[in-house]
C-alpha cells in the first residue's frame, strides 16, 4: 500500500511529505450530528482557553477525532509535515526535532484492502523490510474513551535504534493509528503510561465532516 509505505519511510527518515492534516483553526468544522457538534464546540472552546495546548480535534475529509496527551506533553503542528502525521506530541522542554520520544497519530482511509488486521500485517511487513532486525509482537490491548478495545502491536529494531508501538483504532471509513516512537529504548519504555493515556483519550467524533472555509472577499483593487 503506497500510503502505508510513505508513513513508515517518513517516520524512519523524517523526510518532509505532503501534510494531510487540517487542525482546529480556520476554516471552521461542522459535523452532521447534534451531540457530536456539541463535543466539537466544547473542545474548541477548551482549546482556545488553554495556555498549554496538549490536545484537540484532528479532522479532515471524512474524519474527525479528539486526542489528548498526558500532562507535560505538548502538541506541535510544525512536526506534522516532517512525520507525515495527523498530530504530534512530545514532552515539554525539548526542541521539536530533538525530543527523545514522540506520540503521533496517523490515518489510513479504508478501502477493500484496508482492515485493521490487514493494516497490522502490512505495517509489520514494511517495518521488517526497512529494518532487517525487526521484532514484532502483539501487546495487551488498550481501551479508548468510548470503551472500545483496540489492538496494540510493538515494532522493535535494536540495531536500527527504532522502537515503536501502535494502537490500531477502527472507525467508519478510516483507521487511526496512535503510535509512540523513539530511538532510545529507555525513553520508549518509560513513556508507555503516557502512550496508554493518550490512547484512552481517543474519541472518534464523526465521519460526516463539513469544512466551512471562510469566504475570500473580492479584490477591490
Amino acid at each position: 500500500m503506497p500510503y502505508l509505505r510513505s508513513i513508515l519511510q517518513n517516520l524512519v527518515a523524517a523526510i518532509a511529505a505532503p501534510m494531510l492534516l487540517l487542525m482546529l483553526t480556520a476554516p471552521a468544522l461542522a459535523v452532521e450530528d447534534g451531540d457530536t457538534n456539541r463535543v466539537v464546540r466544547d473542545s474548541a472552546r477548551a482549546a482556545a482557553d488553554s495556555v498549554d495546548w496538549s490536545g484537540g480535534i484532528v479532522y479532515g475529509p471524512g474524519f474527525a477525532y479528539y486526542l489528548h496527551a498526558d500532562t507535560g506533553w505538548v502538541m506541535d503542528h510544525t512536526l506534522e509535515r516532517p512525520f507525515d502525521a495527523m498530530s504530534v506530541f512530545y514532552q515539554r522542554g525539548y526542541e521539536p526535532m530533538g525530543a527523545p520520544v514522540y506520540i503521533i497519530s496517523v490515518l489510513w482511509y479504508r478501502d477493500s484492502d484496508v482492515t485493521v488486521p490487514g493494516a497490522i500485517d502490512q505495517y509489520g511487513d514494511l517495518f521488517a523490510s526497512q529494518c532487517p532486525d525487526a521484532q514484532v509482537k502483539t501487546c495487551s490491548s488498550l481501551v479508548t474513551a468510548r470503551g472500545d478495545s483496540v489492538p496494540v502491536v510493538q515494532y522493535l529494531a535494536y540495531g536500527s535504534s527504532i522502537y515503536e508501538r501502535v494502537a490500531f483504532c477502527d472507525a467508519p471509513g478510516v483507521i487511526v493509528g496512535i503510535m509512540i516512537r523513539s530511538r532510545y529504548p529507555g525513553n520508549f519504555f518509560e513513556s508507555m503510561p503516557a502512550f496508554a493515556n493518550t490512547v484512552r483519550s481517543y474519541l472518534f467524533l464523526s465521519n460526516k465532516v463539513r469544512i466551512d472555509r471562510p469566504k475570500v472577499p473580492p479584490d477591490s483593487t
